[in-house]
């Protein structure tokens, strides 16, 4: 259960999440409430909405946050908190809602972040899964180019790179080589012309 909530996976339909955060909106603004308007209590909010967003999206989590700042301004208002002129409990709740919006698209963004992230990473083990890779020190005839394996047969290059590998060869020839060979052919030809 805490890997499917650490790792951003829905553990319910959005508007069960919705509806999960509403309660517990409304067990906090309650709370609130008891409280009076003397103990702020607004960050606890954040939490249902943080729930909602994470696991709902962010209409849930709008849906919230609208939810929290309502029962906040009730709670704050029902509470007996007097205000100088009636537009500012309106001011105050806008003001959260403002603030709790901004930190659901915060969230949003962070989980698409997240969910990218552990993407990628899960493309890398895959990719290093895959790989195959030499290490050590491999021992290689001074001369003839041979590699001696494990069992201390001597291999050809190619023969032990694709018995440790995943590795496969495609044969072409440098232009050195290219040349020194034309040298040889026409050294071949002038001898025999002669």
């Amino acid at each position: 259960m805490e890997n499917r909530l650490l790792s951003g996976k829905k553990n319910g339909s959005p508007l069960e999440l919705t509806f999960i955060g509403i309660v517990l909106v409304l067990v906090i603004g309650l709370g609130d409430y008891l409280t009076g308007y003397e103990i702020s209590v607004s960050v606890f909010y954040l939490a249902p909405i943080s729930l909602a967003t994470w696991y709902g999206g962010q209409s849930s989590g709008i849906v919230v946050a609208i939810a929290g700042a309502i029962a906040w301004l009730i709670a704050d208002i029902g509470a007996g908190h007097k205000f100088s002129h009636p537009v500012f409990p309106l001011w105050n709740a806008g003001v959260l809602l403002a603030s709790f919006v901004i930190m659901v698209i915060i969230l949003e963004r962070l989980k698409r972040v997240n969910e990218k992230q552990t993407q990628i990473v899960s493309e890398l083990r895959e990719a290093l899964d895959n790989v195959k890779t030499l290490k050590g020190m491999i021992p290689i005839c001074a001369w003839c180019k041979k590699i001696r394996d494990d069992e201390g047969y001597w291999r050809e290059v190619e023969a032990y790179i694709t018995m440790n590998s995943d590795a496969s060869f495609t044969h072409g020839m440098c232009r050195d080589c290219r040349e020194r060979i034309k040298e040889q052919h026409r050294y071949q030809c002038e001898k025999n012309s002669h």
